[in-house]
């Protein structure tokens, strides 16, 4: 918060805990919190986005147990519990440490809700995100940024954050659907199911950092009426 984050991102819906059980989602635009998600190893917050030009937008921050042996059920409960994409009213975004990649059945079932990896669309998914403080075990892809198939993905990007243990998906610019506009601007539709659903694969297979940011998108990423990053 040194940083200026309260300046940048004056809208807060915040749940502060110890080491990696707090959570929080932050914005530049209007938030109102709605129920949590069930079945986080935190509280996974949700809220509505009042974005200009987008109508509604709700964001999810994402934090299930990891899938050990101990918490399996509860990992698959967690993931279970994220909403689908239901294709009209408010946009979809689901974003965090989702402990879990594209090789997880459960979380293909996830994307194949609605959603499209954000990484993944832009042929950055293959990028791990954690552990980014030590070689073992091997770096895989965890923390995503799904956002609902009708809108369209810009741009996203993978950085590096001192003193975390997992790298954030940021700068992942969206924008909302129109009848010109494809919901994917690049790369295959990531993550159907191999359980019943059919699809093809991930172009590549995403913030984290246990927060959720939206921000007007830089000149990097497109603009205009509607547009936002997280």
């Amino acid at each position: 918060r040194g940083a200026g984050i309260d300046e940048l991102l004056p809208e807060q819906e915040l749940s502060p805990a110890e080491g990696s059980s707090g959570a929080g989602i932050y914005s530049r635009y209007p938030l109102r919190p709605l129920a949590d998600v069930p079945e986080g190893i935190s509280r996974m917050l949700r809220a509505r986005v009042a974005v200009p030009g987008a109508g509604g937008v709700e964001v999810v921050d994402v934090h299930p147990f990891p899938p050990t042996e101990r918490n399996a059920s509860n990992w698959r409960r967690g993931l279970e519990a994220l909403p689908r994409a239901e294709g009209e009213g408010p946009i979809q975004i689901l974003a965090g440490d989702f402990n879990a990649s594209f090789d997880h059945a459960e979380f293909r079932d996830v994307v194949g809700g609605g959603y499209v990896d954000a990484a993944a669309a832009r042929g950055r998914g293959l990028e791990p995100t954690w552990p980014a403080d030590r070689s073992l075990p091997p770096p895989v892809a965890i923390d995503h940024v799904l956002v609902e198939e009708r809108a369209h993905v810009a741009d996203a990007e993978v950085l590096e954050a001192p003193d975390s243990d997992h790298r954030p998906v940021r700068r992942c610019h969206c924008r909302p659907p129109t009848r010109t506009t494809s919901p994917i601007s690049s790369g295959s539709r990531s993550g159907r199911s191999s359980r019943g659903r059919t699809g093809t694969s991930p172009a590549a297979p995403a913030t984290s950092g246990r927060c959720v940011r939206t921000r007007p998108p830089s000149s990097a990423g497109g603009s205009g009426p509607g547009s936002w990053s997280t």
